[in-house]
């Protein structure tokens, strides 16, 4: 088994909103809104492969802390068993 992690292109937007429908089948997500979140550039999000398959995803974005300072904060995180 060959298992992966990189940050996600608009092109995994498919298969990550078939991750999250697995994990979350009450939420439905829009492929298209996910694509287009992925290419904002004060987010981050990275798909989890094995074999060549997205099983998992997570994403971020850059926010403030109560005293000012940035910090990341995960917006969502999900994969499949």
């Amino acid at each position: 088994m060959d298992a992966c992690v990189r940050r996600a292109t608009p092109a995994d937007a498919l298969a990550i909103a078939s991750v999250a429908a697995e994990v979350w089948p009450e939420e439905v997500l829009d492929g298209a809104m996910i694509g287009r979140l992925i290419a904002e550039t004060d987010r981050v999000t990275l798909v989890a492969e094995l074999d060549g398959a997205v099983v998992g995803f997570v994403d971020g974005f850059v926010t403030r802390s109560a005293s000012g300072s940035l910090r990341w904060e995960v917006d969502l995180l999900a994969v499949m068993w």
